[in-house]
């Protein structure tokens, strides 16, 4: 150290505080220097890059870090608990088990809210629309799913005609290949019908 700082016939070494350095030699030369070698860029997404001299790169996900922290129960998470079920001299936070929470503040004051924020509508058609408090809606067709199911021999098609197929104890149900198709009942009784109904 007394090498860097003795101005007294050797180089002359000075930190100028803000990430540069100055050089000067005993000829009185002066060189000054960025050691700033790490440049910060905010992606504007709650992430940063950090690049190097050497051009090496890595990003930090703040926002990602802490959501993936709370999910894993971490020490953001147990921290949020805390507060929240903290009750001595702070507010009180209780989740009533059906989506609705009530709010005691430190005063007394309570407030009760519901988070249901969705909405559920039967269409009467076989479908139901959720809305929810954006008022983005999705339409559920189960009736359409389920012809569509079935019409590309999906898993509710195979489960149709394992019932049908089924000799055992149960009816059996023969497509003869040419539209018509033979039930027989486990009695025995035989009936066939014929599914060409266009001409």
């Amino acid at each position: 150290i007394n090498l860097i700082t003795n101005t007294t016939g050797s180089d002359l070494f000075v930190d100028n505080g803000d990430g540069t350095f100055t050089h000067t030699t005993v000829n009185g030369d002066v060189i000054t220097f960025d050691a700033n070698t790490t440049t910060l860029l905010d992606n504007g997404n709650g992430t940063y890059t950090l690049t190097n001299a050497n051009g090496d790169t890595i990003t930090i996900d703040v926002v990602g870090d802490v959501v993936t922290n709370i999910q894993n129960q971490g020490d953001i998470y147990d921290e949020i608990i805390n507060l929240i079920t903290n009750t001595t001299g702070s507010d009180k936070f209780v989740d009533n088990g059906d989506g609705t929470f009530t709010h005691t503040t430190v005063n007394g004051d309570v407030i009760t809210f519901d988070a249901n924020t969705t909405t559920l509508v039967d269409n009467g058609n076989g479908t139901y629309t959720l809305t929810n408090a954006n008022g983005d809606t999705i339409t559920i067709d189960v009736v359409g799913d389920v012809v569509t199911n079935i019409q590309n021999q999906g898993d509710i098609y195979n489960e149709i005609i394992n019932l049908i197929t089924n000799t055992t104890g149960s009816d059996k149900f023969v497509d003869n290949g040419d539209g018509t198709f033979t039930h027989t009942t486990v009695n025995g009784d035989v009936i066939t019908f014929d599914a060409n109904t266009t001409t």
